[in-house]
C-alpha cells in the first residue's frame, strides 16, 4: 500500500505538471560568418585573411521541454558545421640561404568541421510576462582542423575533443499570446579552453503545432590541444528554424 501511495503522487505530480508544460522539437539552418585563427607550428594564420576559409552552411536540431512547474526545464541540441577555403600564394623561390627570385606558387587548403552536441537543464522563476532561467549545461565538441599545402601534400591536422559544463542563462519574454522574444547566453573559460555563445530569437506559436523561430547567434570556440595547438573561431549569423510545438505555449 505504502508503495502504491507513492507512485500515485509521482503519477499525479507529473500530470499536474504535463497540464503546464509545452514541447518543442525544431530543425534550424543557417551561414555563419567564419572568423578567428588557428595555430600551428609556430605559426598564426587568420581564417579570413590568410586562408580565405568561409563557413558552409550549418544545420541542426533542437528539442526543448518547458515543464512550467516544480520541474527544470530540459533541453538537448545538435549542431553540424563546415566550413572550408583555399588560397594560392606566389613569392620567391628559396634553397636554405640561398633566395632566387621567382613566382613560386603555394597552393593552401583548409578544410574545418565541428560537431556540437547540448544538453541543459535550467530552473525558471516567472512575474508575469517576463521570465528568468539559471541552468547548468554541458557540451560537447568534436572537431578538426586540417591544412593542406597543395604543393609538396604535406598536412597539418588539429583535432579536439573536448567536453565543456558550461553556465546557462535564458531571459524570456511574452510579447502577446503566441509570439515570444528569448534570450540565451552560456559558457565556461577554463584553463585556456573557452566556449561561449550568446542568441537573440522570436519564437512565433501562434500557428500552433507550427512553430517558426528567427534570430542571431554567435559561438566562439577556443580549444588547446595536447601538442599546445589553439584553434580559436567565430562563428556568427542569423538563422531560421522551423517546427512543432505542443502544451501549453506560453
Amino acid at each position: 500500500m505504502h508503495h502504491m501511495r507513492k507512485w500515485t503522487a509521482v503519477l499525479l505530480l507529473l500530470v499536474t505538471a504535463g497540464t503546464h508544460a509545452e514541447v518543442r522539437l525544431s530543425a534550424a539552418g543557417w551561414r555563419d560568418d567564419l572568423s578567428g585563427r588557428v595555430d600551428r607550428d609556430g605559426q598564426t594564420l587568420d581564417f579570413e585573411r590568410d586562408l580565405d576559409a568561409q563557413a558552409d552552411a550549418a544545420r541542426g536540431l533542437r528539442a526543448e521541454w518547458d515543464t512550467g512547474r516544480w520541474w527544470p526545464d530540459l533541453s538537448a541540441a545538435t549542431v553540424r558545421s563546415r566550413g572550408s577555403g583555399h588560397v594560392s600564394r606566389s613569392g620567391p623561390l628559396s634553397f636554405g640561404p640561398i633566395v632566387i627570385p621567382g613566382s613560386a606558387t603555394t597552393q593552401i587548403d583548409t578544410d574545418a568541421s565541428y560537431d556540437d552536441t547540448e544538453l541543459a537543464a535550467r530552473w525558471p522563476l516567472a512575474w508575469g510576462p517576463l521570465r528568468v532561467s539559471l541552468g547548468l549545461a554541458a557540451k560537447w565538441l568534436d572537431g578538426e582542423v586540417r591544412i593542406t599545402d597543395t604543393s609538396d601534400g604535406s598536412t597539418s591536422r588539429q583535432r579536439y575533443r573536448i567536453l565543456f559544463p558550461e553556465a546557462h542563462t535564458v531571459l524570456a519574454w511574452r510579447v502577446w499570446p503566441g509570439l515570444q522574444a528569448e534570450g540565451v547566453a552560456q559558457g565556461l573559460s577554463y584553463r585556456g579552453d573557452r566556449a561561449m555563445e550568446w542568441r537573440a530569437l522570436l519564437r512565433v506559436t501562434r500557428l500552433a503545432p507550427l512553430l517558426v523561430e528567427g534570430g542571431w547567434q554567435q559561438k566562439r570556440y577556443r580549444v588547446v590541444d595536447d601538442d599546445g595547438a589553439v584553434v580559436d573561431a567565430r562563428l556568427a549569423g542569423p538563422w531560421l528554424a522551423l517546427g512543432l510545438a505542443f502544451g501549453a505555449g506560453r
